[in-house]
């Protein structure tokens, strides 16, 4: 239905385009055209006419639509695995901050978003940082859910980094915000992060016990939500690797793949897969003895 939308929207752009010589309208229709490829997925597309929209937007000093441009151009560059230009247009939209109105208000996402393209390439020093800059831009503008939201990723990026001592601290910042929080929009889909979260840093400090706890007490609680009990299959697989389970391992693997395929996510199902390709290897036979309760549960 979405893209159906976006469809009739990008008809409509391509009429106004060719009807108009107004460059306010032809910068507008532009940047509504590029927002709209990015959301068809057509980003290759959405990047060639990015580049035309800015010198657009820089001509006529809107320097909103510039900005807004910047980030939409460059997470398309990310998309397209182009993360060294992705992380350049963000640096572009910061060094024209003092240059925005309504745009400045992107600022912390323009910091979240370099967090995550560093991350990817795998410096998490840098990308702790950055990170940390948007935690502190979305608390100054009193942006308490999204600096929520931030302070998972510098828990993600900080196990991922080996940065364990700052964690505990978090993940109390974090349970906090929970209670204070229980009516928030999408509060089951944060709080299963927030548990994954938990039983990661328990198998980091080899609490597997606890680790073990944390994730089967959330799969208790997310019983229903074939998308949330994805991660705490996903999370008690790889416990139970961690400590030569492999009927366990294994198991968990096949219902996480199945949470997959249920919930309509092809980007799990081909982590779980690839999960259970290695499991298989690892553990010959082991798949022929998992007990159907790892589906029939489901």
């Amino acid at each position: 239905m979405k893209e159906h939308k976006y469809t009739e929207a990008l008809q409509e752009v391509e009429r106004v385009l060719k009807s108009s010589d107004s460059p306010e309208i032809m910068l507008h229709a532009h940047k509504a055209k590029v927002i709209c490829l990015c959301r068809l997925g057509e980003r290759q597309a959405a990047v060639s006419t990015g580049d035309i929209s800015l010198k657009l937007a820089e001509d006529l000093g809107d320097w909103d639509s510039f900005g807004t441009l910047t980030i939409y151009i460059g997470v398309a560059y990310s998309l397209l695995g182009h993360l060294d230009e992705a992380m350049r247009r963000m640096y572009v939209f910061l060094s024209h901050l003092h240059q925005y109105q309504n745009a400045a208000k992107e600022e912390k996402t323009v910091w979240y978003n370099l967090g995550v393209f560093q991350t990817s390439k795998g410096d998490h020093a840098e990308a702790t940082r950055s990170l940390d800059k948007a935690f502190t831009v979305a608390l100054s503008s009193g942006n308490h859910r999204y600096a929520h939201g931030v302070r998972q990723s510098l828990i993600d990026v900080s196990l991922r980094a080996g940065f364990l001592d700052r964690i505990p601290m978090l993940l109390a910042q974090c349970g906090k915000y929970f209670r204070d929080h229980q009516d928030m929009e999408s509060f089951q889909v944060s709080w299963a992060h927030y548990v994954r979260l938990r039983g990661e840093y328990a198998l980091s400090t080899n609490r597997t016990r606890r680790a073990r706890l944390v994730a089967t007490r959330g799969l208790s609680k997310l019983e229903g939500s074939t998308s949330d009990e994805y991660v705490m299959h996903e999370l008690l697989s790889r416990i139970a690797d961690h400590t030569g389970s492999p009927v366990e391992a294994v198991g968990h693997s096949l219902a996480a793949r199945t949470c997959a395929i249920m919930s309509g996510r092809s980007d799990r199902e081909t982590d779980a897969g690839d999960a259970l390709l290695r499991l298989s290897r690892s553990y010959p036979g082991v798949a022929e003895s998992v007990d159907q309760h790892y589906i029939i549960m489901l």
